[in-house]
């Protein structure tokens, strides 16, 4: 199933304390999916949908929908927001980028992009995550 937009379903960002970033879009991105840099194009680097088969390193999770060549604003580290997560995520368990920038629970060697605060109990659940 791919990514469905979360920015009519519910708010992006939950609650206090939001750190974002602007970047520009390689790729259409939807609002909720966990994003990662890429080096796409000069002189900057441009940010898309995380991908377990692509080299992109997590930087946080787009506030709203956008197209590629498109500015983004991403909530980052300290943000809580709202993702899809894959299912068997425990609130409390650490978190990874996966692909189609949905979550999986994270491996012990894995890189982890944040921590669960609810459980997911069936794939492509949305709930919420605190991201690192």
């Amino acid at each position: 199933m791919s990514f469905t937009s979360l920015e009519d379903e519910k708010i992006i960002v939950k609650e206090e304390g939001v750190f974002s970033y602007s970047f520009t879009a390689y790729d259409t991105i939807k609002a909720g999916q966990a994003v990662g840099v890429k080096a796409e194009g000069s002189p900057y680097a441009k940010v898309g949908p995380t991908d377990s088969s692509e080299d992109i390193s997590f930087v946080g999770v787009a506030m709203y929908d956008t197209a590629s060549g498109s500015k983004l604003a991403i909530a980052g580290p300290g943000s809580k927001v709202y993702g899809r997560g894959e299912s068997g995520i425990s609130a409390g368990d650490p978190v990874a980028a996966s692909s189609e920038g949905k979550f999986t629970k994270a491996d012990a060697s894995g890189a982890k992009a944040g921590i669960a605060l609810e459980d997911t109990t069936a794939a492509n659940e949305i709930f919420k995550v605190l991201i690192k």
